[in-house]
């Protein structure tokens, strides 16, 4: 299985078989674990199987974490819009809500934005393309348990996990046994 990598601000057509992971969560004063899970599954790429009732012939992971940030007028705007824009496309949502300093405020949106979206785009599969993993040392955490405990009704379970590396981990971890039941609708 292809592994491809978007990082914004790029944009990319997409082959129609082809399975569009995002990699939502902080990218601002927290750990860069985007570099994480995207190196895992490139060290991985020929072992990864998807689904047996799909028919993805490549995997692309959305990586909002731009290699250079510019500060230039709109960049911010056209970090947002990129954002948004990979959001719509995406076919797995993946939230990992780093410790530390970083509270991660557009976060918070994105998580209760994207989940209605899985829900009303995929109302077969949609609990089975959501993955959210915080570091038990998030300073909003009980927040992210109950945003996503309303917005699921309960279904979806946040991986709380402490310890940067063991949580950054287990949210690979997760992504990868979600693809595994990830189909075509």
């Amino acid at each position: 299985m292809n592994v491809n990598v978007v990082t914004a601000p790029e944009h990319r057509y997409f082959p129609k078989k082809s399975l569009k992971v995002f990699l939502a969560g902080g990218i601002c004063n927290c750990v860069d674990w985007q570099k994480k899970v995207i190196e895992e599954f490139k060290k991985d790429e020929d072992q990864i199987i998807l689904s047996n009732n799909s028919s993805w012939d490549e995997l692309y992971l959305l990586n909002p974490r731009r290699v250079d940030w510019i500060e230039e007028p709109g960049a911010s705007e056209r970090q947002i819009e990129w954002e948004f824009d990979m959001l719509e496309r995406s076919d797995v949502f993946t939230m990992y809500f780093a410790g530390g300093e970083s509270l991660q405020p557009i976060c918070m949106y994105e998580l209760g934005r994207n989940i209605l979206k899985m829900r009303y785009e995929y109302p077969l599969t949609w609990k089975d393309r959501i993955i959210i993993t915080c570091d038990k040392n998030y300073k909003r955490l009980n927040d992210v348990l109950v945003q996503t405990r309303l917005a699921t009704d309960g279904i979806i379970k946040v991986n709380v996990v402490e310890g940067e590396e063991e949580s950054i981990n287990e949210h690979v971890k997760k992504i990868k046994e979600t693809l595994k039941y990830v189909y075509n609708e």
